[in-house]
């Protein structure tokens, strides 16, 4: 088996091993080595970045063999057996995820400590992590609370701490926040005062380097709450970003940051009266409109038809809309057609079970290069071209006065 050097020493990042094993699949290249700095996938946390002998490690599994290391480039010379070789991995990309992951385990000790709430999963990601905790329904000022407690805990930089046991009955008197999936060598965490948990992962040596802590937000998940949280400079990051948007919010509205929230609800107010307002006047307008196209309507066999074309430019689709609403609304009209110049829309409506609004469209718009469809009592279509839309309005026209 692959002697995993990073848990001997978790700061060597470069480091001289003998390649044991190669291996070729489908053009890619598995190399084993008789020791290995790269932490393999699992756990929920991804495995380490990095090259061999310059060649990129895109891929880290452990496997009953040992650690295979899967090089980037394909279909390359197979190195052999015996060769020594150099492993180098990304510092950065290490420590982040040793930050998320010891975050991760303090405030999943928090919540099982304090509120003997469980955690159910645990992914670390590349952008954010999340855990699943094995509740539902918590209010927002819940997780505040745990986001100050879990802050609190980094700021008193307690110790972390890896032991190994061999067997379980290793392990008796410390009290464990999950059971171990193995029954032999064990590897255990622990974060002073706070937790004790198995895990096969990467960690930092102290809460105090996570720095601080964030929740980004939680939402419901398959009956379970999932958190998505950040630490360490992703933290960092987060804030600088958001401290930006938020200031120059704020220039722009020519106001304080601290009361650009205030600014904002005001501003929302005030745009949602406005739309109030405006679209009571186009209530009023489509109104206008619809009395004076019933004017203009045509009899057919005791039924009202309103076949128009709206060339007005202050016309958009919405209004058309809104326009074949208070016609059908008015109980004087059986089928509406129309349609605008404004963004080349054409509109169907019946109550007529005679006229199949949908199935008009979908026979007849192939012909027009137009495109759209709706159901029996409803249907719209869009057209590039003017031209192609007014035939093809003459035509449904037609069409409909054969129905009805």
């Amino acid at each position: 088996m692959t002697v995993k050097i990073f848990y001997e020493d978790r700061i060597i990042y470069n480091f001289e091993s003998m390649i044991e094993k190669t291996f070729c699949s489908n053009g890619r290249v598995g190399v084993i080595t008789r020791e290995t700095i790269f932490y393999p996938e699992g756990g929920g946390q991804p495995c380490d970045k990095g090259s061999l002998d310059g060649i990129e490690v895109v891929d880290v599994q452990e496997t009953d063999e040992g650690v295979i290391h899967y090089l980037g480039k394909k279909n390359i010379k197979i190195p052999e057996s015996g060769k020594k070789v150099l492993l180098s991995i990304d510092r950065d990309f290490r420590e982040d995820n040793s930050i998320q992951h010891t975050a991760q385990h303090l405030l999943s000790a928090i919540l099982d400590s304090n509120f003997n709430i469980a955690t159910i999963s645990f992914h670390l990601g590349t952008e954010y992590s999340t855990i699943d905790i094995e509740t539902a329904g918590l209010p927002a000022d819940f997780f505040e609370g745990v986001e100050v407690e879990v802050n609190k805990a980094i700021m008193e930089n307690r110790q972390i701490t890896v032991t190994f046991a061999k067997t379980i009955s290793e392990l008796e008197g410390i009290k464990l926040r999950k059971k171990p999936s193995v029954d032999n060598d064990i590897r255990i965490v622990q974060i002073d005062g706070y937790d004790a948990s198995p895990c096969c992962g990467t960690h930092a040596e102290s809460t105090g380097i996570l720095g601080v802590f964030k929740i980004l937000k939680t939402e419901k998940y398959k009956g379970y709450t999932r958190i998505y949280f950040i630490s360490g400079k992703r933290s960092v990051s987060d804030y600088l970003t958001k401290h930006e948007i938020c200031q120059n919010l704020a220039n722009s509205m020519s106001c304080n940051v601290l009361d650009l929230e205030k600014k904002v609800s005001s501003l929302c107010s005030q745009i949602k009266f406005q739309n109030q307002e405006t679209n009571r006047i186009k209530r009023m307008f489509a109104q206008r409109v619809a009395k004076d196209l019933e004017t203009m309507s045509f009899r057919h066999d005791e039924r009202r038809i309103v076949a128009h074309y709206l060339n007005d430019q202050q016309i958009d689709s919405d209004l058309m809309n809104l326009i074949a609403e208070e016609l059908m609304d008015s109980g004087m009209v059986s089928v509406v057609l129309l349609m605008n110049n404004l963004d080349l829309k054409l509109l169907i409506v019946s109550n007529y079970d005679g006229v199949n609004c949908g199935g008009i469209l979908r026979e007849i718009l192939p012909k027009y290069q137009g495109k759209g469809g709706g159901n029996n009592y409803r249907a719209q279509a869009v057209f590039d071209d003017e031209t192609a839309m007014e035939n093809c309005f003459n035509t449904i026209s037609n069409l409909i006065k054969d129905l009805v």
